[in-house]
């Protein structure tokens, strides 16, 4: 539906994003950890609803350890 190549399913425990679920490309980032502070996943859950980055590459929110593991093009929330 989305055609995306992963997904992942995570929680936010205090002021940190945990990647507890993945599939296709993503499967690597199980157990991924990182601040919520000022990130993507930060962002999609204060606006209550999907959203979608163009240029992930380029934008602070999305953490430098992701962009180098994964080279996201394009990131996109859904609740």
């Amino acid at each position: 539906m989305l055609a995306a190549a992963g997904a992942l399913v995570a929680r936010i425990e205090g002021d940190v994003f945990h990647v507890d679920a993945a599939a296709g490309s993503l499967v690597p980032m199980i157990g991924f950890r990182a601040p919520l502070a000022g990130s993507f996943a930060a962002t999609a859950l204060s606006h209550g609803h999907a959203v979608t980055l163009n240029d992930a590459a380029n934008d602070p929110r999305v953490e430098r350890h992701f962009l180098a593991a994964f080279e996201p093009r394009q990131l996109s929330s859904r609740h």
